[in-house]
């Protein structure tokens, strides 16, 4: 789609790039998270406004998985019982339930599981999504990267979820399992501001390897309704199967 002109007298000099440099869509930019992520310029996000862009979906699960059992629970719906292979962030591949559930064990012992619950959760849960029809190598390609960079010192399992190998599922989403304790006992932890950048280093991602989408705020984009929870999604569609 071409640009929009009124982009070109919003933002007239800010986005020109300089003789003999490249401008680009997006700038990195430290966080308070000690990591340094990709975030889309105004122009970039102006531009997926005006034209449309599909906001990038990041979900990120509360810390309520307490217990090792509760882990396992977990991993195996992610992994549908063994049926939709894990991958660890070093690229090793779990094929079936015994696998990956050994890899959990090894993160039992390094996060020093009780049987009991704990205080804090030992598992933070990730979900990263778009619409059907994506190309879904380069949804996986992006989702990789997001991953590998942002996650970057913390041990966590992804599984990816399509059309082919989920008959559930009619976009293609990955969940991912980051333990919360990384290698230092560095907690996982995320503030507001830590969320969006988290977003917007997804859409960054994923522009990268093609697929053109956006991610700025609701009020940005002229909405103030609260969007719809994942449970209450659930619940409306219980009601209207069972209608």
């Amino acid at each position: 789609m071409k640009d929009n002109p009124f982009l070109d007298d919003l933002f007239p000099d800010a986005f020109r790039a300089r003789k003999g440099r490249v401008a680009r869509s997006f700038e990195y930019v430290p966080s308070t998270a000690a990591f340094r992520f990709s975030a889309l310029s105004s122009r970039k996000k102006a531009e997926g406004v005006a034209n449309n862009r599909t906001e990038v979906m990041l979900r990120i699960g509360p810390a309520n998985v307490k217990s090792y059992l509760h882990v396992i629970k977990t991993a195996d719906y992610v992994a549908r019982h063994g049926k939709i292979e894990l991958r660890d962030q070093d690229g090793q591949v779990f094929f079936d339930k015994a696998a990956y559930r050994q890899k959990l064990y090894d993160w039992k012992i390094l996060s020093a599981m009780g049987d009991g619950e704990s205080k804090k959760g030992h598992v933070r849960r990730i979900i990263l999504s778009m619409p059907s029809g994506t190309d879904v190598e380069k949804f996986k390609a992006g989702c990789n990267d997001w991953a590998k960079e942002m996650l970057s010192g913390f041990d966590y399992l992804i599984a990816f979820h399509t059309a082919e190998n989920d008959e559930k599922t009619t976009q293609p989403h990955c969940h991912i399992l980051v333990r919360t304790l990384n290698k230092e006992g560095k907690r996982f932890h995320l503030d507001n501001g830590e969320f969006q950048a988290f977003r917007e280093h997804f859409a960054s991602c994923l522009i990268r390897h093609g697929i053109e989408v956006n991610a700025t705020r609701r009020w940005s984009r002229g909405r103030t309704e609260k969007a719809v929870s994942q449970a209450e999604h659930h619940v409306s569609k219980n009601r209207s199967l069972s209608n």
